[in-house]
């Protein structure tokens, strides 16, 4: 049935005025019916029975009846009714691109109070199957190497036992090239390796600051299933998963960071006690040399994770600064949340991870720099790779020990706490053993 009603069209006040002027000015009589033959109005004393088509959008809606020049009132009223249709269609477009308008809107409300990749992907695939007609799709994650994928969310089934990867497939290629595309006839395309269980698809790579971590897939059986409009409408999708994604990344990789600062500066307390522990063993068996070589291979051991943490700690506060003022931004033109998403903010506590991780941040640079300064002290005092007579301040020597003797100096059940006053002069350097000279200090 067509979408346009022609009855509708006549009842127009105007059009039945214009058509009264029109006919009286052909000189004719006319009949408008529908095609079932339901006479609509009727002008004049009709004595022909030619039948001249309306139509809207290549259908046949109902017949002008009259002499020849009844064709010109058949093109008028096609003509209206092309208009009409036309007028259904841009009002059904503009009320799908409101609902497209507020769905993304409530998903991004959404994805920015998530911090978790895997919850991420399973809502945003959700949420766009109930929007394009799709019988599997699937969310991808590059490795950081970038050399396999991993699927953290998918629906259906996409491909068989041949698993997506990097530069192969028509999902690899379109990763590797970092444009999204539209295949409507999947089996033509000659990049076809495991995507054989849809015949149409639509791939958008997943980019955080022009950097790709991944894809976004949905396909279905069906050939020429898709438009230029879904592909857009994914790539939309594309964008807004990438973010929560990059998001949900920084945070984990923003804890893991806390966990592993947490757990070098216990091995490093522990390395300490086991250091003093031997340095009085060693002190009466007079085996110094032998704490010098513990201490320069734990302070090499400790080193080179000490490094890597202060190393990323900066970029992890400038990226957790960016989500911060991004969720600051989203709370600012939405602030008020629907009912449930309120529900999720107060579980959540976004106000407080908001105020606390900064914090977090903070602490785990002081003591990382806390860490820094004790490996350097460690290495100061074993000088083990130092064996040669060679010229060193002899100050270094004294602060590294005091560093390794500081547990010594706080208060006991017996003595109050040994406060140190350093009053250093403007020595050279001395030509020394260095290794040998912090021993004489430890003694």
């Amino acid at each position: 049935m067509s979408a346009v009603s022609l009855r509708k069209i006549l009842n127009k006040q105007e059009l039945a005025s214009l058509l009264q002027d029109l006919v009286y000015q052909l000189n004719i009589a006319i009949d408008v019916e529908l095609v079932d033959g339901t006479k609509l109005i009727s002008i004049g004393e009709q004595i022909s029975e030619n039948r001249y088509p309306i139509e809207a959008s290549g259908e046949i809606i109902g017949w002008v009846v009259g002499k020849e020049q009844a064709t010109l009132v058949a093109s008028l009223l096609s003509c209206l009714a092309k208009q009409e249709a036309e007028k259904k269609i841009l009002a059904k477009e503009l009320l799908e691109r409101y609902q497209e308008i507020d769905l993304f809107e409530d998903i991004s409300t959404q994805l920015t109070t998530s911090l978790d990749r895997r919850q991420i992907a399973q809502l945003v695939l959700q949420e766009m199957s109930q929007l394009i007609e799709s019988s599997a799709g699937m969310i991808l994650l590059l490795s950081p190497d970038g050399t396999e994928f991993e699927i953290i969310a998918e629906f259906g089934v996409f491909c068989g036992q041949n698993r997506p990867e990097p530069g192969r497939g028509i999902i690899g290629s379109i990763v590797q090239s970092r444009r999204a595309e539209l295949i409507n006839d999947v089996q033509a395309d000659s990049r076809l390796w495991g995507e054989k269980n849809v015949n149409a698809l639509i791939c958008a790579p997943l980019r955080a600051k022009e950097r790709v971590i991944g894809a976004i897939a949905i396909g279905t059986q069906k050939t020429d299933s898709y438009r230029t409009e879904h592909l857009k409408l994914v790539s939309i999708f594309a964008s807004q998963t990438a973010i929560a994604i990059e998001k949900a990344l920084l945070y984990e990789q923003s804890t893991q960071a806390a966990i592993q600062a947490k757990a070098q500066t216990q091995k490093l307390q522990q390395a300490l006690q086991d250091l003093q522990l031997a340095q009085t063993k060693l002190i009466q068996s007079e085996k110094m040399s032998s704490l010098g070589q513990l201490i320069a291979g734990v302070a090499h051991e400790i080193n080179n994770p000490v490094n890597f943490i202060c190393g990323n700690l900066r970029y992890v506060a400038e990226y957790a600064q960016d989500l911060l003022h991004l969720l600051q931004d989203y709370q600012k033109f939405l602030p008020v949340a629907p009912p449930e998403l309120q529900s999720e903010l107060d579980n959540i506590d976004v106000e407080f991870i908001m105020e606390d991780l900064p914090k977090l941040l903070d602490s785990m640079k002081l003591g990382s720099d806390r860490i820094v300064e004790i490996v350097q002290s460690l290495k100061n005092f074993s000088r083990h790779d130092e064996a040669q007579i060679k010229a060193v301040n002899i100050h270094d020597g004294i602060d590294g020990t005091l560093m390794i003797l500081r547990h010594r100096l706080k208060a006991s059940a017996h003595r109050p706490a040994i406060e140190i006053v350093k009053d250093y002069g403007k020595l050279p350097l001395i030509e020394c053993y260095p290794g040998q000279l912090n021993q004489v200090f430890m003694n």
